[in-house]
């Protein structure tokens, strides 16, 4: 059993900012595939990453909600986390600048 709780901050804003640009990313990747039709170069090979890109809608749509979910999460945990600590650190200097109690 650990004896303290060890969180890494960075790493979770890190993830946030890393969800936040998948979110970006699939929220562009319909004008991304329609933007390269003339670097197909085949109408039909076009037509069907089109179609592709019009079923895989819902599940882009999926993604980048839980995506997006997840980084604000991750993003709100670390700003709890920073306010317990705080609050964790105040309460020690606190107790140490109050008179101590004896036992009564």
């Amino acid at each position: 059993m650990a004896d303290r709780l060890v969180v890494d901050l960075e790493g979770l804003t890190a993830l946030g900012a890393v969800l936040g640009d998948i979110c970006s990313q699939l929220d562009s990747a319909k004008a991304v595939l329609h933007g390269g039709d003339a670097a197909i170069g085949s109408d039909r090979l076009a037509g069907a990453l089109h179609d592709f890109e019009d079923h895989w809608r819902d599940g882009r749509k999926h993604l980048t909600g839980n995506a997006r979910a997840l980084g604000q999460m991750a993003t709100e945990s670390v700003h709890a986390y920073r306010q317990a600590d705080d609050r964790l650190a105040q309460a020690i200097r606190d107790s140490m600048h109050s008179p101590q109690r004896g036992p009564q």
